[in-house]
């Protein structure tokens, strides 16, 4: 733009000696110096264009990092994340599924279900019940289900994998619910729900397989995002679907020669992975039963949840669709509830893992030390919750 300026001054300077060139006409019949002025505009504005065209390439070809929110995306250029949100998403999902007569039963009855290898967070009840006034925040991390609701959540998702299974169908377990796999070896305890992703390649062959079991529904309003539940679930208040709970999250997803990614546009910014650390999935135990989880699990935990030693609450009660108040807190806070895989590797240093590891062992609770209130970050602030209504928070401060 410089250079396009300095050849307009040039070309509207006054000349010193005029000659008879000052009148010769330019090829198009103008005067010489309109043609210089015409000439000059026109450099500048390719100059501008090749410096706009250079900018955008740059970018382009630049990580995402300004998207400090979208953790998925820190190391994802502009180019892929463009290409991703127009992948293109299945279409007529929700034409009309031919069923046999009469329908299959399901693979897998309540009454099979072994619940000697299922955590019904027993000693988190009883822990729950003698809490100190500075300790009341901990209800917020309480079991969000009782033993007859985790049982129906686990036969849930039986049934969904013994259908899969059977029709050569596979799938993964993702987000919220590949996190509990990691801490606990099966269901956050304060989590009521258990996310789930498919092929988007296979969205035909899996919804027939889901769609044609008795007693059970495939709810797929949606391209991108399903539900699986029971037929004689609780209708969810507020809803405008059908969909009952308890439920499963069924997400789907695309991949490309580099990345997976979720083809809900909601979705997108958190799942959003290297090919390589997805596939191929590997079988970690859960509640019971051993489920598909991406091979390099804890990469993938760390790029979507940063930090996946800190616990995040609740944000949403999926029984009735009430937002909740949420808190963030170091996991270690929350050992006298739970028993918390500790990976070493994943922290930030050796000393700070043997650290955590030795407390975890010999601290009880009866002399457990007081928990450090700093930190506990408080993302949306805890008095919204229905657990901690009329209980203190007065010592509980947010962090910046």
């Amino acid at each position: 733009m410089r250079i396009g300026n300095f050849l307009l001054s040039v070309a509207f300077s006054p000349r010193s000696h005029t000659s008879g060139k000052d009148h010769q006409s330019a090829p198009n019949g103008h005067s010489y110096s309109w043609y210089m002025i015409a000439t000059a505009r026109k450099a500048s504005f390719l100059l501008l264009l090749a410096g706009i065209t250079a900018v955008a390439v740059m970018l382009l070809l630049q990580p995402g990092q300004m998207y400090t929110d979208f953790p998925s995306w820190r190391n994802v250029t502009m180019l892929q994340i463009i290409k991703m949100h127009l992948s293109p998403r299945p279409s007529q999902v929700n034409r009309k599924v031919v069923c046999p007569n009469p329908m299959p039963k399901p693979g897998i009855f309540l009454s099979q279900m072994d619940t000697s290898k299922i955590s019904f967070n027993e000693k988190a009840r009883e822990r729950l019940k003698n809490l100190a006034s500075d300790e009341q925040w901990k209800n917020v991390f309480a079991p969000s289900l009782s033993k007859e609701e985790k049982l129906d959540l686990l036969h849930l998702y039986g049934v969904f994998q013994q259908a899969l299974d059977s029709a050569g169908l596979g799938h993964i377990v993702l987000h919220g619910s590949a996190l509990g796999a990691w801490r606990f070896h099966g269901v956050t305890p304060w989590d009521d729900d258990i996310d789930l992703g498919i092929d988007a390649a296979d969205w035909a062959e899996v919804k027939q397989a889901l769609s044609c079991i008795e007693g059970f529904t495939l709810v797929t309003t949606s391209n991108t995002k399903w539900y699986f539940f029971r037929n004689n679930g609780t209708f969810i208040r507020g809803d405008d679907t059908t969909k009952r709970w308890p439920f499963l999250d069924v997400f789907l997803y695309s991949k490309d020669n580099r990345y997976v990614f979720g083809l809900n546009y909601v979705h997108l910014r958190k799942f959003t992975f290297r090919i390589e650390d997805m596939f191929p999935t590997q079988l970690v135990p859960f509640d019971g039963f051993m489920v598909p989880v991406p091979g390099h699990l804890r990469n993938v935990l760390e790029h979507q949840f940063v930090n996946p030693t800190v616990c995040v609450s609740q944000h949403l009660n999926h029984r009735n669709g009430t937002p909740l108040g949420v808190i963030k807190v170091p996991c270690e806070e929350l050992s006298d509830l739970y028993t918390i895989m500790v990976d070493i590797a994943l922290l930030h240093s050796a000393s700070q893992a043997h650290s955590i590891q030795a407390s975890l062992k010999s601290t009880s609770v009866s002399n457990r030390p007081p928990h450090s209130l700093a930190s506990i970050e408080i993302i949306t602030m805890p008095t919204t919750h229905p657990l901690l209504r009329g209980t203190s928070t007065s010592r509980i401060s947010s962090s910046e």
